[in-house]
């Protein structure tokens, strides 16, 4: 565990954006595409829609890669900001997804944006971008950096698993039919006027890593089709983040003196709707304070902070000097909780 409730020096958000592949598909699709290749649907027609919760989400097409999307939302966080490629200092593709296994896809980011900084990865499941934002505060506390671009290119849509023999395979698959996929981006820098990250608080229980995996492509499993999909068991996904302590995200509060009343917006990942249910019982998040973007998305990984606090900010619903409180859940499994004043 790692905490601190006030840094030496703050690191704000001076640009924000997000983007999303062309094609645009209903969970009544995904069921049709399971039904097609595997000659049938374990499962009652509406069922994934009225377990999941989620309507649509967006999926990547033949020539749109985990960089094509962080390439986009990456140009994106940088008009807002008003900074162009030659300001960034560092660049970190923080991701669940990537293009290949070497070399890092920040380098393919970074050469297709025309940034020369030195870039990296950062991967941690669903935490991805949110560990990536921690990186870029100590880079830029330290004096390293100052601006850098954290960028996101999710394409978990690609290791679904659509030929199905079974219910329990079905199950065991689920995770891959409530995914969609999702560029992200966001540029951070110093700033001295009160606004920028606060407080930040990681735990790890990481004796809970087989829950859900994606085994292919590394050492243990280096090739083979069998591997290759998203899989695991979601009830003990929830029964794991479900029987955590409270305090591990609610100490935000005792440490900053801060109750949910101080927060004008709460930014959780949404795994499913019954997920995000549990999630707002479990910690007594008032509910109008969440930006829900599950139904219309899908669970975009580690896409999903940067998602729901830019939608919210273009909507309106926060602006600068508010305080957001961002909730990040990943696979391994992981907590993050990061207080910050836009």
């Amino acid at each position: 565990m790692m905490t601190s409730a006030i840094g030496r020096r703050r690191t704000a958000i001076a640009g924000l954006a997000y983007a999303t592949p062309e094609r645009r598909v209903s969970t009544d699709e995904v069921e049709d595409r399971i039904r097609s290749e595997s000659g049938r649907l374990p499962v009652p027609p509406g069922a994934l829609k009225a377990v999941s919760g989620i309507g649509h989400r967006y999926m990547v097409g033949p020539t749109e890669y985990s960089s094509t999307l962080a390439i986009q939302a990456g140009c994106r966080a940088l008009e807002d900001a008003g900074l162009s490629p030659s300001d960034i200092d560092l660049l970190i593709f923080a991701s669940a997804s990537q293009d290949q296994i070497e070399p890092a896809t920040a380098h393919i980011v970074a050469a297709a944006m025309g940034v020369h900084a030195p870039a990296f990865d950062v991967k941690n499941a669903c935490n991805s971008f949110i560990d990536g934002m921690r990186v870029a505060e100590a880079m830029i506390e330290t004096g390293q950096a100052r601006h850098v671009l954290v960028v996101s290119g999710e394409t978990p849509t690609l290791a679904t698993r659509w030929k199905v023999g079974s219910i329990r395979e079905l199950r065991r698959s689920f995770i891959g039919y409530t995914m969609g996929d999702l560029g992200a981006a966001m540029v951070l820098s110093p700033a001295d006027d009160g606004r920028g990250i606060f407080y930040r608080r990681f735990w790890s229980g990481s004796q809970h890593w087989e829950i859900m995996e994606l085994p292919g492509g590394g050492s243990r499993h280096p090739r083979g089709e069998e591997y290759a999909y998203a899989q695991g068991d979601g009830n003990r996904l929830r029964d794991a983040f479900m029987g955590l302590d409270p305090d591990i995200v609610l100490s935000v509060f005792s440490e900053t003196g801060t109750t949910w009343a101080d927060f004008a917006l709460v930014c959780a990942h949404q795994v499913t709707m019954p997920f995000v249910d549990d999630l707002v019982r479990k910690l007594g998040i008032p509910r109008e304070l969440l930006e829900l973007t599950i139904g219309d998305f899908g669970n975009v990984s580690s896409g999903s902070i940067p998602l729901m606090l830019a939608r919210a900010r273009d909507a309106g619903r926060v602006a600068p000097g508010d305080r957001v409180l961002c909730i990040g859940l990943g696979a391994g499994i992981s907590v993050a909780t990061m207080a910050l004043i836009l």
